[in-house]
């Protein structure tokens, strides 16, 4: 459960037992666990997206998440060495053991929802290169987390988000300057802050300077048009 949304348990029938077990998460341990390893998380943030709160379980996985969860309540309540390495180890292991099972049984479709989120983005960024592309108008736009739109690009470009936007602006700078549009024009419209900036972007993307690069397109192409033998 996301912080701030309202739950409550629905007992079905006063004649079973009912525990209720507590496993509380800080945001700012979500973060570290994010950092490490955004598999951690897989749980939280499809359900975060897709508003689904409940796991329902089968008495084997019931009883292997429960065994778990114990490990973990007993850890807290020693002092042996290398409790709080232990410690971590199980609730990773719990949330890995969770993301897995949640995984394998919507693997086709969670699959489908990667490859379709990842479309999403990249072709709101197409659309877009001359506007707020910050991962927070991303996020706000598109309904995703800041923190699964990184990792949809770093892994399915091996990009951070920033070198993946400012590779498809040069590259539409190219086909403006190459249409006629002044190189400080376009660097201006697709949202470079400052020329400076475009300048070492290009220089790095391209080996040559904006300059340098348009003579050379220029030279090439009236090359290819010139009648053969001249």
């Amino acid at each position: 459960m996301p912080p701030g949304t309202a739950h409550r348990a629905v007992v079905r029938s006063g004649d079973t037992a009912y525990r209720r077990f507590v496993f509380w998460l800080s945001e700012s341990f979500c973060e570290t666990l994010r950092a490490e390893l955004p598999d951690y998380l897989f749980l939280f943030d499809r359900a975060r997206r897709r508003e689904e709160y409940v796991l329902p379980t089968d008495p084997l996985e019931f009883n292997s998440l429960r065994g778990k969860l114990f490990a973990i309540l007993e850890e807290l309540h020693t002092d042996r060495f290398g409790r709080d390495v232990q410690i971590g180890l199980g609730v990773r292991d719990l949330l890995l053991t969770l993301g897995r099972m949640v995984w394998q049984r919507n693997g086709a479709r969670a699959r489908r929802e990667t490859v379709s989120s990842f479309q999403a983005i990249v072709g709101y960024i197409a659309e877009h290169l001359e506007g707020d592309l910050s991962l927070d108008a991303l996020s706000r736009e598109l309904f995703l987390s800041k923190f699964y739109i990184a990792h949809l690009i770093r892994e399915n470009t091996g990009m951070s988000l920033h070198q993946y936007i400012v590779k498809k602006r040069l590259s539409a700078c190219c086909e403006a300057m190459q249409g006629g549009e002044s190189i400080g024009a376009c660097c201006a419209r697709l949202g470079f802050s400052d020329y400076s900036g475009f300048y070492r972007a290009f220089v790095k993307e391209y080996g040559l300077s904006p300059s340098a690069y348009l003579r050379e397109r220029v030279f090439t192409a009236a090359a290819n048009e010139r009648p053969e033998g001249k």
